[in-house]
């Protein structure tokens, strides 16, 4: 099944210090795009930031993943601009990141399921709402 294609591979990006919280954050230095199967882009543009994945830490070991570390990475700038911009509904922002997901890590397991689907499960179960 075809869910898209990412046109660059490796974002740019530069990590940010920040004094008052966590040091998680990287400000995008060229624009990164994803386009869903339906030819829709969504683009992460130069000059925004992003967080990573909002993975709780008692799920880093057993996902074997972290906010920017895994094959969800590039599906994480994605998702965490398309949730901070709140343009489409929470419902097709979770789709989009489960179809990256699935171009990410296709033939990957966890347990006996196919990884991206149990990730892409638990953010739209999990994941932030809004309509």
């Amino acid at each position: 099944m075809y869910y898209g294609r990412f046109p660059v591979e490796d974002p740019e990006t530069k990590w940010l210090r920040n004094p008052n919280g966590p040091d998680r954050e990287m400000k995008m230095e060229e624009d990164f795009t994803f386009v869903d199967k339906k030819g829709n882009y969504h683009t992460a543009f130069k000059g925004e930031v992003v967080d990573g994945s909002s993975i709780p830490p008692l799920l880093w070991s057993i996902f074997q993943l972290s906010p920017f570390v895994g094959d969800h990475r590039n599906a994480s700038i994605i998702h965490d601009v398309l949730c901070q911009r709140k343009e489409l509904p929470s419902k097709k922002v979770h789709q989009v990141w489960a179809d990256m997901l699935h171009v990410l890590m296709p033939d990957t397991k966890f347990l006996l399921m196919n990884k991206a689907t149990v990730m892409g499960n638990l953010v739209k179960w999990f994941g932030p709402k809004w309509k």
